[in-house]
């Protein structure tokens, strides 16, 4: 329970210098009324009892009037202890002993005025007494009610609430006081609380109480929320959040504290990472700014030395195996030597793991302060190195890279700040610098095989290399009515022709096939000596050599035309047009046709080559997008399903990752990036890295994902939006915990068959700056399966109204046997769905499975 000192001043502000509240109260009345009643009310019939047998005996001095003024006090008694159901039944009690035995007793009667009057004021005043005791009663009780909640808030509030009076002296103290300062309550009553609780950096001379705080403005403290610095038992000096108000009656103040001293480190770290996250920016910034590989680290080896005040920085590659070390990008201060270069790793004579990190960032304020051997320091020495924070970079758990800063003549002591900030750097200059390799090499292929001229229709139709020089022949050879029209190469290596798409007139022979000569490279060189286009109209008056000729004559080959599409070194593609049995004069329009029909179909060829590549670069970059899960998981045998909605792309938003930050405990992930293709993968590194970096830097699953999807809320760092689950399994304790995105919800099939669904814990990430991610856990056993998967499986059917569904996923995962491994429940779970959607599929499918082992 948190009090609010804004809602609650009006409980404790009644608190006197006597009121005390350490013990509640456990009467008997309280634990059991009926057992307190019946006490009262044996105690009335006493009372009564004692009433007359005193009457008796004074029966000699007051005759036989005034037989009811023995019972007055018992009435009041009742009253007072019963209220008004107290006195009407002492006074009926009495009534009844005067009437059935002091009056028989007396011998007197009741019908004598005298008597009659005295029995009317007994009524009357036994009637008034009772009414006061009715509300003596009430208002004792509503004390008793009021004493006991403020005892109880007391004692249950988690704020401290320290009372004091004029002099500053402590007159409460409740246990979330004691627990907050260290003190016990009855150490600390009456003491003075400026010589206890106020730091003596803090007290004022001439002040008491809570005069020794002021509110920033220099004004009182008093009925406003406000920080201050208080001292522990212990001497330990923390913040608190103080509000003191003013107790009726003048005789002192009530105070309300909260420890902040979590909130204020909160606040410094927030605000340490908005520094780390603004200078990241800037360097995110400047390497956006450039597609260069080469200098995507240039520029992030500037801005990271800009941004620390190093004297250099350094990207070094390493390959342990191959014995090899490359400094191959660097920033450093004009008058240090330049350090760029390839060499061997065992050229430099001392233990690698000792000036290379393995894991974890390595770090060292000062080479010669004996954290390094003698012969590590003399080499750091050598190099213009006294301090160093270098950072590794890995790929499929192997360090292959480090990024470096250093101070080259004075030592340096590295901040948690400057070692995350690095961390940062590395892992977005790696995947940047990935990127921009893949985007260099794609941009390389277009410009170097760029489309020259439209081909025709026929052309056009096709979609891969042979298909369209089949074609191309085809319609060249039916265009020209020639009689035979192919596509050749010339293997100068392996001396020989080869013929790999023919069109012929009916009547021929094919050619198609090789043709071994052995002056292939001398022949190639005499056809083609004028350039790349030779026309011979009659092969039998040409000026050829006497073996080309006959080379040629093999072919029947009477007139010809051919055009050289490529060369290299070792080979040359040809495209030519024949006649076989005649001469022909080719006239420049159809030598140009040929040439065009060439050019055109070269550009085909190489742009159906193209977007092989460029699929197969798709591919890659899918594979460098969805990095290779472990081998093996401890306590999971898991299998993964992806598939992009769009096939040319070959890519897509949906992405997985499985890893591991420590032995037993590995990360699953599933996400889905709004969009499609390359639009949407190209923000799935984003995602995925800088997911990594806070799983890797934050215990708490729901403040890493909370803590991502506010960097990328406040950044504006994605064109839309993500749906992300993320799972972390420990396979020591079975337990699965998640966090969940507005994904769609996990599932877990029991043993036993039932499924329950993980659900959403917090809303899609990047939507909000202020949203919050909640973690909650799933104890698993052996014999479970755990699916979980993007929208692509939920959202197919033939039409949008007949959807499959969560449901229907979770009920074809109830339905699959569950007899063979994952692989085989991945596949038969996405067979089902593909044949639910009959064509319908809409998104790009993404799903993991886990059965959990023995």
């Amino acid at each position: 329970m948190r009090l609010s000192p804004d809602a609650c001043y009006t409980l404790p502000m009644t608190l006197g210098p006597n009121f005390s509240s350490t013990e509640p109260k456990t009467e008997i009345a309280e634990s059991a009324p009926w057992r307190r009643d019946l006490i009262r009310y044996a105690g009335v019939v006493t009372s009564i009892i004692i009433a007359a047998l005193v009457r008796l005996p004074l029966h000699h001095v007051l005759g036989p009037a005034a037989p009811f003024v023995t019972f007055f006090p018992a009435v009041v008694y009742s009253a007072w202890v019963l209220g008004a159901t107290g006195g009407l039944f002492a006074m009926s009690l009495a009534l009844a002993i005067v009437t059935m035995v002091i009056l028989p007793a007396t011998h007197a009667d009741l019908n004598d005025p005298t008597n009659q009057r005295s029995l009317i004021l007994f009524v009357a005043v036994s009637a008034a007494v009772s009414a006061m005791g009715h509300t003596q009663q009430r208002a004792r009780r509503l004390t008793e009610q009021s004493e006991a909640l403020k005892s109880t808030i007391l004692q249950v509030a988690m704020d401290g609430i320290i009372t004091i009076d004029k002099a500053g002296r402590i007159h409460e103290f409740n246990p979330a006081a004691e627990k907050m300062f260290g003190y016990s309550r009855n150490e600390v009553l009456g003491k003075q609380i400026g010589e206890t609780l106020v730091p003596p950096t803090r007290r004022v001379q001439g002040r008491h109480g809570f005069e020794h705080y002021s509110a920033p403005e220099g004004e009182s403290v008093l009925g406003r929320r406000t920080e201050a610095i208080a001292m522990r038992r212990t001497g330990e000096e923390f913040p608190i959040e103080l509000v003191v108000m003013p107790l009726s009656g003048s005789w002192g103040h009530v105070a309300y504290l909260s420890d902040i001293t979590d909130r204020k480190k909160a606040e410094a770290e927030a605000e340490a990472a908005l520094r780390r996250e603004s200078m990241l920016n800037r360097v995110s910034e400047a390497i956006r700014q450039t597609t260069d590989p080469w200098q995507v680290q240039d520029v992030a080896l500037e801005m990271l030395a800009e941004a620390l005040g190093v004297d250099r920085c350094l990207s070094i590659v390493l390959d342990r195996k191959r014995d090899y070390v490359s400094f191959v990008a660097e920033w450093r201060r004009p008058d240090l030597p330049d350090l760029r270069g390839e060499y061997s790793l065992s050229s430099f004579d001392v233990q690698l793991d000792e000036i290379f990190p393995a894991s974890a960032p390595l770090t060292c304020a000062d080479v010669r302060s004996g954290q390094f051997s003698e012969k590590s320091a003399d080499l750091l020495t050598n190099m213009g190195i006294r301090a160093l924070l270098d950072v590794p970079m890995s790929s499929d758990g192997e360090v292959v890279g480090v990024l470096g800063v250093y101070m080259a003549d004075a030592p340096r002591v590295w901040s948690i700040e400057e070692i995350r900030f690095v961390e940062a750097v590395a892992a977005q200059l790696r995947s940047t610098a990935e990127a921009a390799r893949l985007l260099a090499d794609t941009q390389s292929s277009a410009e170097r095989e760029t489309l020259i001229n439209r081909i025709g229709v026929a052309i056009r139709a096709a979609n891969d290399p042979n298909s369209i020089q089949e074609v191309a022949v085809t319609q060249l050879g039916e265009a020209l009515g020639a009689d035979r029209c192919y596509f050749g190469v010339y293997d100068f290596a392996n001396s020989m022709v080869t013929v790999t798409n023919e069109w012929r007139r009916k009547d021929l022979e094919p050619i198609a096939g090789v043709h071994p000569y052995s002056n292939t490279r001398e022949m190639f060189q005499e056809l083609y000596k004028d350039g790349p286009t030779s026309v011979e109209p009659d092969t039998q008056k040409s000026g050829l050599s006497a073996q080309t000729r006959a080379n040629i004559e093999e072919l029947r080959l009477r007139s010809r035309v051919s055009v050289a599409l490529y060369d290299s070194e070792n080979s040359m593609g040809t495209l030519t047009a024949a006649m076989s049995d005649a001469p022909r004069d080719w006239t420049p329009d159809e030598v140009q046709l040929i040439e065009t029909v060439a050019t055109q179909m070269r550009s085909a060829v190489e742009m159906a080559r193209v977007q092989q590549r460029e699929h197969l670069i798709a591919e890659q970059l899918q594979a460098a997008l969805q990095p290779k899960p472990p081998s093996s998981v401890s306590g999971l045998d898991i299998r993964l399903h992806y598939k992009p909605a769009l096939d040319e792309a070959g890519v897509g938003g949906d992405f997985y990752d499985v890893f591991s930050s420590s032995p037993g405990v590995t990360f699953l992930v599933v996400g889905d990036l709004s969009g499609k293709g390359l639009a949407a993968a190209s923000q799935v590194a984003t995602v995925r890295n800088m997911l990594r970096f806070a799983l890797y830097n934050e215990d708490d699953l729901g403040a890493a994902v909370t803590s991502v999807g506010r960097t990328l809320s406040q950044n504006d760092l994605l064109t839309g939006f993500a749906t992300l689950f993320v799972g972390r399994w420990d396979s020591e304790t079975h337990r699965l915990s998640y966090v969940n995105c507005g994904q769609e919800p996990g599932l877990v099939r029991r043993a036993s068959g039932e499924v329950l669904e993980l659900s959403p814990t917090g809303p899609v990430l990047a939507m909000h700056d202020d949203a919050v991610y909640d973690e909650r856990d799933v104890q698993l056993m052996a014999g479970d399966v755990l699916a979980v998967f993007t929208d692509g499986l939920t959202e197919v059917g033939p039409t949008r109204a007949n959807m499959l569904g969560v449901a229907g996923v979770s009920a074809l995962l109830q339905e699959t046997s569950l007899s063979g491994d994952s692989e085989a429940l991945v596949r038969s779970l996405i067979d089902e769905v593909n044949a639910y959607a009959r064509g319908g599929v809409r998104d790009d499918q993404c799903l993991l499975v886990g059965a959990i082992e023995v």
